[in-house]
Order: C-alpha cells, then sequence, then structure tokens
C-alpha cells in the first residue's frame, strides 16, 4: 500500500472553519470518486493558530501505478481547479510514502 501525504494550508483570507467546510464538504466528496483510492483520511490540526499546516490529507493507493492513473484522471484536473478555491498553495506540499507499521493497537 502506498500512502501520498498532502500537506494543506488555507488561504489567507478564509478562517479555518470556512476551510474546513469547503474541505471536508464538496472537496472530501470530489475526493472520494477518485480511480483506484483505497482509503481517504484527514487530519485537523487540534490548535490550528499553533500550527503549520490547515490540515493533513493521506490518500492511499495499492501501488504506484494506481496512484499515477487517478492523477492522470479527469477527476484530478477538477481536484486542482477546486483546490485553488481554497489552498493557498497549489499543488500543495506532498510526498509519496511506503508505510512501515511499527505498532498498532488499534486492530
Amino acid at each position: 500500500m502506498y500512502k501520498l501525504v498532502v500537506f494543506l494550508e488555507k488561504q489567507a483570507d478564509m478562517t479555518h472553519d470556512e476551510f474546513l467546510e469547503h474541505w471536508h464538504g464538496p472537496h472530501v466528496e470530489m475526493a472520494k470518486e477518485m480511480p483506484n483510492l483505497q482509503k481517504y483520511v484527514t487530519s485537523v490540526p487540534v490548535d490550528p493558530e499553533e500550527s503549520m499546516y490547515d490540515g493533513i490529507a493521506e490518500l492511499y493507493f495499492e501501488s504506484l501505478a494506481d496512484a499515477e492513473e487517478a492523477g492522470e484522471s479527469d477527476l484530478q484536473e477538477e481536484a486542482i481547479e477546486d483546490s485553488k478555491t481554497f489552498l493557498s498553495q497549489v499543488p500543495a506540499d506532498r510526498m509519496f510514502v511506503e508505510p512501515i507499521v511499527q505498532l498498532d493497537e488499534t486492530e
């Protein structure tokens, strides 16, 4: 499993609540339709005023080829255009990682 981690910064003229309303509303609904997406997790800082980022998105794919295919889809273009309405930087800071679980007491 591969994970794309995206570090999000809201536009300066938005409140944190306005940012979340758009991100967790129309943008998440769009992202959930991305081809080959296996899991989608959003994380929000406990104290947004003291945080470097306004949120983190984690998109999981079975393979890098699946992620590349998703990135080449028409939906990806729509998501990029939508991101320009609420993010300060598009594309946002991001990286692909291969998670290595060291401990998981949740299962």
